[in-house]
């Protein structure tokens, strides 16, 4: 930022005036607490299990991760007890990743951030926010497979089918192409970790 005093604009008690005056170059400190940016908060689907709050400047954590997620709770449909997340995490600068959360059943939740767990380059930190309730999207798109799908070498061998979401096995499973597998388990994806089916013929 810079100043211009043009000349004549004051006088000493001698009566002579100042010349003109031109100050460049002076810093300009901001003292605003980050802040969420409302108009980039986005609906989740229900079966999601992060969230990602949209921050206006680069954050840092005061303390470290457990502090801040220990004061951060969300509440879904209004209920009066919420939940903290599982893990916070900041990604690209500017984004605090809320991890391991829960929106099945919930219709709209609800977020409060705890002031002084986050803070700017300049040591500006956070204030107390409660932001308001944000709706939950049903999820109506079936799981289908995921683009990277591994080789098989042997069919003793237990073979892992990626899913694009988290899935739980409800049905028995069969291998083609001249085989069924003898055992078949499953796991189910976490923190948006696609879901796995596992075959084994051994």
């Amino acid at each position: 930022m810079s100043i211009v005093i043009p000349s004549g604009l004051v006088e000493d008690e001698a009566k002579n005036k100042n010349a003109r005056i031109e100050i460049s170059n002076i810093p300009v400190v901001d003292g605003q607490p980050p802040k969420v940016v409302l108009e980039e908060l986005y609906e989740p689907l229900e079966t999601a299990s992060k969230y990602t709050l949209p921050f206006d400047k680069d954050l840092f954590f005061i303390e470290n991760e457990d502090a801040a997620r220990s004061n951060i709770v969300l509440h879904n449909n209004n209920k009066v007890y919420g939940t903290t997340p599982e893990r916070v995490r900041l990604e690209e600068g500017s984004k605090l990743v809320l991890e391991g959360v829960d929106f099945l059943g919930a219709e709209r939740f609800s977020v409060e951030i705890g002031a002084n767990i986050v803070m700017d380059g300049l040591g500006n930190q956070n204030v107390a926010i409660n932001l308001p309730e944000i709706q939950v999207r049903a999820d109506r798109e079936p799981p289908v497979l995921s683009e990277e799908q591994d080789s098989i070498a042997h069919l003793s061998e237990e073979y892992e089918i990626q899913f694009n979401e988290r899935v739980v096995l409800v049905a028995e499973i069969s291998a083609g192409g001249g085989g069924c597998p003898r055992r078949h388990s499953h796991r189910r994806g976490h923190n948006d970790t696609p879901g796995t089916g596992l075959c084994s013929s051994g």
